[in-house]
């Protein structure tokens, strides 16, 4: 039942299908975000704009609110210090001085204020208008009453918002007679309809609300509850919804006089306006969705074509045919991966070849070393120092004779396999010591291995040709031979050197010898460098290898792949 399963998830149906539905989300998903980030930036903008404005408008408003009541203040003031100094009401002194300065803020002011003089009972029997009928003195008396009731201290300015037609803003400023009585002597009353002058310029609900929430609305009483009220819902700051219509709300109090100014901006227009952008986006969306649904059913089927050519490809190759190549280009993804699938492919029929070639080479090596290392004229002249040394001093020719076994035992025994540098090095000093006898005091050598590289990895035997040439040459004209072998880390790689005392090389013949090293077949007389270099080449790639060069001598360096045994 489970490999049933695995085989159907493995038809290219069914994976037609997962592929559409990845590439179908995939697109929903990066539409989704897009719009989501455009709502956003609208909303923010639209929010922010409305915020500002909102803000900008209340502040125009209470400021010329504040400053029209501030100067309607000063008035009340000037009257009330003018008849601190015992006048009579009825004085035409006081009346005239009050009258005239109150003419000149006429002048000035957007808004209009009625003036009324209180006589000794407190009644207005005279305005700015003329002498004021019994009827209205009662009206005016039994507002102004109701409203001032709550504050009767000296030297305050009283303010009052009218419960009944015609509403109106009341102010006053209270101060002592003789008796020490608190009294007033002039009396100012705003009509909405006079304020409705200084907010008919501004598109907004405008209102002075006092501290029990009654209000004046100049402009509009829409905002307001059935008896002239502030509703709960209006009276905090932020978008609120009234009556079926949207509003921003702000606010700003005038302390000095006991009111708040209230702006109310109708802003059901933009909240319309982003509604539309909502449901146009939802259809927006819709429309992606039908057109993502065909793209992404298309782009599957071409996907889906390309993994069952993938799918043929690999199961030729699993059979043994490496011709078999790709050609796929139903998207960049795609051809990539074509591209790869062929490279591969050319790589490793590439790599065959190489290994084919190297086991011949290392196959060959074998013999050749064995034959050119360890030669007839090494090996008697190494049994002829161990016969002299036998008589003249048995201990050295044993040591020789161990050395020679020990030597002879590495050399023939899996001569293909790689060993350590810090294995290796003890057998090239066996090695060594046997041609430190043999030639007593015209040889000498040091070899040096940095701990790092003890344990990196390389092929038995790589530099035993080195060793044999550097000897064979360079003795040719020097007394005394001196050789140099290290072995050091260098940007990752393991950097091998020889170097010796000898003559060297020529710069043209130094130059057609690397040529040589670097050809595919070896066309020199120098076998053992060639193997070297050729071995180097085909184990580790051709960015390794051997480079020469004269340095008092002839200086061999050759560079490997840093390898270490793998931890179990």
């Amino acid at each position: 039942m489970r490999k049933r399963k695995d085989e159907d998830h493995s038809r290219p149906d069914t994976f037609y299908k997962q592929l559409q539905g990845r590439l179908l989300q995939h697109i929903l998903q990066r539409i989704l975000q897009i719009e989501a980030a455009m709502l956003l930036v609208i909303v923010g903008i639209v929010s922010v704009y409305i915020i500002r404005y909102s803000n900008q408008l209340n502040y125009k408003v209470a400021g010329e609110m504040n400053s029209t009541l501030q100067n309607y203040q000063e008035l009340l003031e000037f009257a009330a210090e003018l008849n601190s100094g015992n006048l009579s009401r009825v004085s035409s002194t006081f009346q005239h001085d009050v009258m005239e300065k109150y003419s000149s803020l006429q002048r000035c002011l957007k808004v209009r204020g009625d003036l009324y003089f209180l006589d000794a009972a407190g009644k207005p029997y005279i305005s700015n208008m003329g002498y004021v009928r019994e009827e209205e003195q009662e009206e005016l008396i039994r507002q102004w009453h109701f409203m001032s009731q709550a504050s009767h201290r000296s030297n305050t300015l009283v303010s009052g918002i009218s419960r009944s037609y015609p509403h109106s803003l009341w102010l006053a400023y209270y101060t002592k007679d003789n008796f020490n009585h608190v009294k007033t002597d002039v009396l100012l009353r705003i009509k909405a309809e006079y304020l409705s002058r200084l907010f008919e310029t501004q598109p907004v609900q405008a209102l002075l609300v006092q501290q029990d929430d009654w209000a004046l609305a100049p402009n509009s009483t829409k905002v307001l509850d059935a008896i002239n009220q502030l509703p709960v819902e209006l009276s905090t700051r932020g978008l609120k919804f009234w009556r079926g219509r949207f509003y921003y709300v702000c606010y700003i109090p005038l302390t000095a006089f006991g009111l708040r100014v209230y702006t109310m901006w109708e802003v059901t227009t933009f909240i319309r306006f982003l509604l539309v952008i909502a449901v146009t986006s939802a259809l927006l969306l819709l429309l992606l969705y039908y057109l993502s649904l065909r793209n992404s059913r298309c782009l599957a089927q071409e996907f889906a074509a390309d993994i069952v050519t993938l799918k043929e490809a690999l199961a030729q190759a699993e059979k043994g045919n490496l011709e078999h190549t790709l050609a796929i280009d139903s998207s960049l993804e795609m051809q990539a991966i074509g591209h790869a699938y062929n490279q591969l492919l050319l790589g490793f029929k590439r790599q065959l070849q190489e290994n084919a070639q190297l086991e011949r080479i290392v196959a060959n090596e074998q013999i050749k070393q064995l034959g050119s290392q360890f030669t007839n004229h090494f090996l008697f002249n190494t049994l002829d120092n161990i016969y002299y040394m036998c008589r003249i001093s048995p201990d050295l020719a044993e040591m020789m004779v161990l050395n020679l076994a020990k030597l002879l035992r590495y050399n023939t025994h899996s001569p293909n396999e790689k060993v350590t540098l810090a294995e290796d090095g003890q057998y090239i000093r066996l090695y060594l010591e046997i041609i430190k006898v043999r030639f007593h005091d015209a040889f000498d050598y040091a070899v040096t291995i940095d701990k790092e590289v003890e344990d990196c990895l390389l092929p038995k035997l790589l530099l035993q040709p080195i060793i044999e040439n550097a000897i064979k040459y360079g003795r040719q004209t020097q007394t005394a031979l001196q050789l140099q072998l290290s072995a050091q880390l260098q940007d990752g790689k393991v950097v091998l050197i020889c170097r010796d005392n000898g003559p060297g090389i020529s710069e043209d013949k130094l130059g057609l010898l690397q040529k040589d090293l670097a050809a595919a077949e070896n066309y020199s007389r120098h076998l053992g460098l060639y193997n070297v270099a050729r071995r180097v080449a085909l184990t580790y790639g051709k960015e390794y290898g051997i480079q020469l060069h004269n340095k008092n001598g002839l200086e061999v360096k050759v560079t490997i792949k840093a390898e270490y045994e793998a931890q179990d």
